[in-house]
């Protein structure tokens, strides 16, 4: 049996639907788009967003790629508060370097 962890090798065969999702996340007319990725365990949710984020990360100037684990918050009371921290830490970590202070306030 093969361990439950997120792989950047296409074993189930998703790199279709992660194409599709980075053309539906790159078609400006489509913006401001969310887009969901539901399963149950093991179905490859997770190997599918990391090969999202290979197609990508092919585009650094078009996407920033965040990564928040929920598991990690389950037990904080406000769970929308720790992904608004890494979002915000991760735009300040990407400010050009004539916005830092600016992005700083961000950070509060």
């Amino acid at each position: 049996m093969w361990a439950d962890a997120e792989t950047d090798i296409d074993y189930l065969d998703y790199s279709e639907v992660a194409e599709m999702a980075s053309e539906l996340l790159s078609d400006k007319s489509l913006l401001p788009i969310s887009l969901g990725v539901f399963g149950g365990w093991g179905t490859g949710k997770s190997s599918t967003l990391r090969l999202v984020e290979t197609e990508l990360a092919a585009r650094p100037d078009e996407f920033l790629v965040v990564k928040f684990d929920a598991w990690l918050y389950q037990d904080f009371d406000n769970a929308r508060a720790a992904l608004m921290g890494v979002i915000s830490k991760a735009l300040c970590a990407e400010a050009p370097q004539s916005m830092k202070s600016k992005a700083a306030t961000l950070l509060g």
